[in-house]
């Protein structure tokens, strides 16, 4: 995972098996975490770039470059439209993204 096009190996995912409908949280912060599940690199609230890439550290399997984030409003990828992100009007960290509402 990648805050910048440039540099696609910044952080790599523990091993971790995931069943189904199963998620997994990453944290991408700047405040010096040091845990398996936060990232080495902090993301904007201004907006910013982040890339997932595969475990050769060359291909981007998706990417996205998110607006400005707003307080109690999440950030990603709705179950209803394939390859548009969306804002979520309730956070839910761990769960489905499922109250979608248009950007």
């Amino acid at each position: 995972m990648t805050d910048t096009r440039e540099d696609r190996t910044k952080w790599q995912f523990p091993e971790v098996i995931l069943g189904p409908e199963a998620y997994l949280l990453i944290r991408a912060t700047r405040n010096g975490r040091t845990d398996p599940l936060t990232a080495t690199f902090g993301l904007s609230q201004n907006g910013e770039y982040v890339g997932l890439v595969r475990a050769d550290g060359e291909t981007i399997e998706d990417e996205i470059d998110f607006p400005p984030q707003v307080p109690d409003v999440s950030h990603g990828i709705g179950p209803d439209v394939v390859g548009r992100t969306r804002q979520f009007d309730t956070p839910t960290p761990g769960e489905r993204n499922d109250t979608s509402r248009p950007d």
